[in-house]
C-alpha cells in the first residue's frame, strides 16, 4: 500500500531530519506562505518568537525527545480607516497606460486604460498594521482576469465581465503593514481599465471571539460519550486545534507514520471512511476502536459508493439520480383556522357548519413523511418495495443507511463517540448526493433521523460541509461545520473559509475536515483563525507535507521540520495530549445529576413556600 511505501521513504528520510532538531529556536515569518488566494496576507503580521522546551515522553516502545514550540499570541488590531484613490492619481510610466474619460460612470477624473505592472501603480500610507479590504472597480469590453499585486507580490485573482460598464470586486482580509504600500495590476492583454482602488479596515478578525459555553448537541438523547467528545471540542474552540490525520481503511498505516515523523506524536483525531461497509467488511471498527482505546478521537467520513451497486460516487461514474429516492408528492386536503370568519351569522357557526366554516385547500406533500420512514422497520421497507410505493433509489437508500448503522452501533457499543461526517463536500455537483440542493436536505435528514430514532445511534457528533450556505442542513441537524480546503500549498490558515462557515452559524464549532497541506502557525495566529481540527488528507499530500515525496532535499526538510512543529507547540493538541474522554464523560453525567437534583430541590421548596402563602391567604 502506499502508506507502506511511504513509511520506508519516511525511515530514511528521519536521518536527514534528526539532524535538525538542534536548529535554533526562533520561529520567524513563513516566507513560504503562498499568496494568490483571495484570502491571503501579503506578509506575516509580526515575527512570532518560539521557545523550545525538552521534556521527555514516551511513544509506543520507545522513549522519544520531545520540541515543544511555544508560539505567543498576537494581538489583532483594529483602527477606523477608509479611503478611496482614484487610479488617474497613481503613478504612469511611459506612454502605454493613459487617462482616458470615454466610459460611463467612472468617479474622479478619468480611469486608467493600459495598465500593467510596468507602467502603473498607486501607493497609499496606511496608519496602522492590521487587516484591510481592497475594493477595486474596473471594466472592459471582454472577459478578463486581473491580478493584483501589493509591494510586488501577487494576492489576488479576479474577473472583470464583459459588459463595459465599471463594476466592483473585492478582496477580504488582507493583512498590510502600516506605512507606504503599493498596489499595482495586470490583466489580460491590459484590457481592464481601472477606475478607482479603496482601502478599508477590516474588523472582522480582531472582533472574533467565539464562545461556545452555551454550545448543545443537535440530538437530545446524545450519550454520554458524545456529550464528552462534543464538549471537549466546545471548550478547546478559540483556543488550540486539535490535530487530525486521514487514515488508511482498516489499519493505523498513515497514523503510524505521522508518530513516526513527529517523535511519537499521534493525532488527535483519527479520520477514515466507512462507507465501504456497504460492499464489504473492511475491518474499519476495529482500527478504530484499538485508536480510541488508545486515547484518541474517532471521525468518520462516508463517502457513499452508488447505492445501486457501483463501485464510485462520482457523477460522472454512477448513474444514480438522487431525486428519484424521494417520495413522490401527493394531493392532501389541509384545513386550518380555529375560527369562523367574522361575516357568518349564528346560523353558519351552528355544530353542523363548523366543518365548512373552516379554510380547506389542497397541498402537494410526499407520499411518506421523513418521520414515518426513518422508523421502518426492515420488513416494513420491504414491503413498501414490493408494493411498488417507495423507488429502487429510495429503497437502496434505506438499506445502506441501515448497514453503515449497524458498524456504528459497535463503536457505540464499546462507548466511542464518533465525529460523523456524511455526504461530504456537498453542493458542488461532484458527487450523487450533490446534485439537487432539496434532495440532498430531504437525504440528510432522513438518515440523520433514522440513525438517531430508529438505530439510536447517540454517539454521533454530527459534521455537515458544503460551501454554499443555501445547502445547510439547520441547527438541527448537524452539531459542526466543517469546510474542506485544497489551496496548493498556501498556508495561510483560510480565515475567510472560517469567517464563511461563521456566518451561516455562529453557535458551533467550525472545523477543517480535509485538507492538502496544513496552515502555518504564525498564520493561525494572525488571523485568529482557530480551526477545530485541521484533518490533512492522506495522498498525495502527507507525503508532501513530511517531505518523503519530495526530490528537493532542502525543501524536503524545511517540510518535514515543519510539519513536525506543528504536532509540537502550545496550540495544537495531539492524542498524548487529550483528557481521557470517560472521564470527561462520567464528569458530565455526575453534574446532570447533582443539577438535577438541586433543581428537584429548588422545585420543592418553591411549591412548599407557595403553599404556605396560599394558606396565610386564606386564613386572612
Amino acid at each position: 500500500m502506499k502508506a507502506k511505501k511511504l513509511a520506508a521513504a519516511a525511515a530514511a528520510a528521519m536521518i536527514a531530519i534528526t539532524a535538525l532538531s538542534s536548529c535554533g529556536t526562533s520561529i520567524i515569518k513563513n516566507e513560504q506562505i503562498d499568496t494568490s488566494s483571495a484570502s491571503s496576507a501579503a506578509d506575516s503580521a509580526a515575527d512570532v518568537q518560539g521557545d523550545v522546551q525538552t521534556s521527555d515522553s514516551s511513544a509506543a516502545d520507545t522513549e522519544k525527545t520531545q520540541q515543544q514550540v511555544n508560539y505567543d499570541a498576537i494581538e489583532v488590531p483594529y483602527v477606523e480607516y477608509k479611503k478611496t484613490y482614484q487610479a488617474e492619481s497613481g503613478t504612469i510610466i511611459g506612454d502605454t497606460a493613459s487617462v482616458k474619460k470615454e466610459r460611463a460612470s467612472f468617479k474622479g477624473d478619468g480611469y486608467v486604460t493600459g495598465a500593467n505592472q510596468d507602467n502603473w501603480s498607486l501607493s497609499f500610507d496606511l496608519p496602522e498594521s492590521q487587516f484591510y479590504n481592497i475594493t477595486v472597480q474596473t471594466a472592459a469590453d471582454k472577459n478578463t482576469n486581473c491580478r493584483l499585486y501589493v509591494n510586488g507580490k501577487e494576492v489576488w485573482v479576479f474577473r472583470s465581465t464583459s459588459n463595459g460598464t465599471f463594476e466592483e470586486r473585492k478582496l477580504e482580509n488582507i493583512w498590510l503593514d502600516k506605512g507606504i504600500n503599493e498596489i499595482t495590476i495586470r490583466s489580460t492583454d491590459d484590457a481592464a481599465d481601472i477606475d478607482y482602488v479603496t482601502i478599508e479596515a477590516n474588523k472582522d478578525i480582531s472582533a472574533l471571539n467565539p464562545d461556545l459555553s452555551a454550545a448543545k448537541l443537535s440530538n437530545a438523547n446524545a450519550d454520554y460519550n458524545a456529550k464528552a467528545l462534543y464538549s471537549l471540542i466546545c471548550s478547546n474552540y478559540g483556543k488550540q486545534i486539535l490535530t487530525a490525520q486521514h487514515d488508511s481503511v482498516g489499519s493505523t498505516e498513515t497514523t503510524d507514520l505521522v508518530a513516526t515523523m513527529t517523535e511519537g506524536k499521534y493525532p488527535a483525531m483519527r479520520w477514515s471512511e466507512i462507507g465501504g461497509y456497504t460492499r464489504s467488511n473492511t475491518k474499519e471498527v476495529t482500527a478504530a476502536k484499538a485508536y480510541a482505546a488508545d486515547g484518541g478521537i474517532i471521525a468518520y467520513d462516508w463517502y457513499w459508493l452508488d447505492p445501486a451497486g457501483g463501485n464510485d460516487f462520482e457523477v460522472a461514474k454512477t448513474n444514480f439520480d438522487i431525486k428519484k429516492a424521494v417520495p413522490e408528492k401527493v394531493k392532501q386536503t389541509v384545513s386550518s383556522g380555529d375560527s369562523y370568519p367574522d361575516d357568518l351569522n349564528e346560523d353558519q357557526q351552528s355544530a353542523g357548519s363548523q366543518a365548512a366554516a373552516l379554510t380547506q385547500t389542497e397541498e402537494e406533500v410526499p407520499k411518506y413523511s421523513i418521520e414515518e420512514m426513518a422508523i421502518w422497520t426492515d420488513e416494513d421497507i420491504e414491503q413498501h418495495h414490493g408494493a411498488g410505493d417507495i423507488t429502487d433509489e429510495c429503497y437502496k437508500i434505506l438499506k445502506d443507511i441501515d448497514k453503515v448503522s449497524s458498524k456504528l452501533k459497535a463503536l457505540k457499543k464499546a462507548d466511542v463517540a464518533v465525529l460523523w461526517r456524511p455526504l461530504p463536500v456537498a453542493s458542488n455537483g461532484l458527487y450523487w448526493w450533490g446534485t439537487d440542493k432539496d434532495s440532498y436536505k430531504w437525504l440528510w435528514q432522513l438518515m440523520y433521523t433514522r440513525m438517531t430514532v430508529y438505530h439510536e445511534l447517540n454517539n454521533l457528533v454530527w459534521v455537515w460541509s458544503a460551501q454554499n450556505a443555501d445547502w445547510y442542513v439547520g441547527d438541527e441537524y448537524c452539531d459542526v461545520l466543517s469546510a474542506d480546503v485544497y489551496s496548493n500549498g498556501n498556508r495561510d490558515a483560510q480565515i475567510n473559509t472560517l469567517l464563511f462557515l461563521n456566518n451561516i452559524c455562529k453557535t458551533k464549532p467550525l472545523g477543517m475536515s480535509e485538507c492538502g497541506n496544513l496552515p502555518a502557525m504564525e498564520s493561525v495566529l494572525q488571523e485568529k483563525a482557530y480551526w477545530s481540527f485541521t484533518a490533512l488528507w492522506s495522498e498525495p499530500y502527507l507525503g508532501e507535507e513530511i517531505g518523503v515525496t519530495l526530490t528537493d532535499t532542502a525543501q524536503a526538510e524545511a517540510n518535514a521540520q515543519r510539519f513536525k512543529q506543528y504536532y509540537n507547540n502550545n496550540y495544537t493538541l495531539t492524542r498524548d495530549e487529550l483528557p481521557n474522554l470517560k472521564d470527561v464523560a462520567a464528569s458530565i453525567k455526575a453534574q446532570e445529576k447533582a443539577d438535577a437534583k438541586a433543581d428537584k430541590k429548588a422545585k420543592k421548596e418553591s411549591d412548599k413556600a407557595a403553599k404556605k402563602a396560599a394558606e396565610s391567604e386564606a386564613e386572612n
